[in-house]
């Protein structure tokens, strides 16, 4: 537990963000607007029941390719650079012997989006636009996932250079991280297989370039295997069979929300009286989408 807090505060320093937008926007169904107010929990979907299960694949490749490139670019022979090339050379070849077991890891995860009223997002995440776009004031999630070490929000990565800057900066981290390497030079197989866990779920955080128009943001749990908390992990039905996922709590007031879009394939005029109804309780606005869609 002690070597889990380290490393995910040093993960945490390298996501960190200053200039959070104002508003994020999650873009769901009917049914996911219902289920959220009702129940007044935010549903995060384990990774591998996601759109695109496979775009974690794309993040490690990424961070395989930075580990190989680190190796060979470190050329000097002092005891550091010794003992980082072998650092180096480790995570690869246990990356590669780990990754299926990691594959079946628990990472839950919520995508919001930085514009409320995107034809591309209501397409993909909202029915072709029969749907609703919710919109959270970015301070209070934020504020929330300071009172759990496994919760992390922050944005999603897409230029490459970016993905190299922070995945370097991890790699440096944990080489100076002191329990990592045991007195005799050689490094404890159960940190090195916690970093590989780390490296693993950081490649959430990362998408090809070509979906930088989302400006995409992503709330994340990450409990590692053992360290599940199964009272806050529950199931549901699909097409697909049951998948599991994760209740972010949210206050009974709905504080977290301010707003909430009608799509563009819905009625305004029936949705905007129903919504009136389903919300009165709470301080939250109903705009119509201005987007037009047959």
């Amino acid at each position: 537990m002690e070597s889990a807090s380290l490393i995910t505060k040093l993960i945490l320093k390298a996501l960190a963000y200053d200039d959070f937008p104002e508003k994020i926007y999650h873009y769901t169904s009917s049914e996911g607007l219902l289920g959220i107010v009702k129940s007044k929990e935010l549903h995060l979907t384990d990774f591998m029941y996601l759109n695109d299960p496979q775009e974690i694949q794309h993040g490690l490749e990424i961070v395989r390719k930075l580990i190989l490139d680190t190796a060979h670019e470190k050329k000097e022979n002092t005891p550091e650079q010794q003992t980082l090339r072998k650092f180096l050379w480790t995570l690869d070849s246990n990356i590669l012997k780990t990754g299926d077991r990691l594959s079946h890891d628990s990472i839950f995860i919520s995508c919001f989006c930085e514009n409320g009223d995107l034809l591309s997002q209501w397409k993909g995440y909202s029915n072709f636009g029969a749907g609703f776009s919710i919109g959270f004031n970015t301070e209070n999630i934020v504020n929330k996932t300071n009172d759990d070490m496994f919760l992390i929000f922050s944005k999603v990565i897409y230029d490459e250079q970016a993905k190299k800057k922070v995945i370097n900066e991890l790699l440096n981290a944990f080489i100076t991280t002191p329990i990592l390497v045991k007195p005799n030079g050689d490094f404890h197989e159960e940190t090195v297989l916690l970093i590989i866990s780390i490296l693993y779920t950081f490649c959430v955080f990362f998408k090809d370039e070509s979906f930088s128009e989302e400006n995409e943001w992503r709330l994340v749990y990450f409990p590692f295997s053992r360290l599940v908390d199964t009272k806050s992990v529950d199931f549901k039905s699909s097409h697909d069979g049951i998948i599991p996922f994760y209740k972010f709590k949210l206050d009974t007031k709905l504080s977290e929300i301010n707003s909430v879009i009608i799509g563009p394939k819905y009625s305004y005029r029936h949705n905007l009286k129903s919504l009136n109804l389903l919300l009165k309780e709470y301080d939250i606005n109903i705009v119509n989408s201005k987007i037009l869609l047959k």
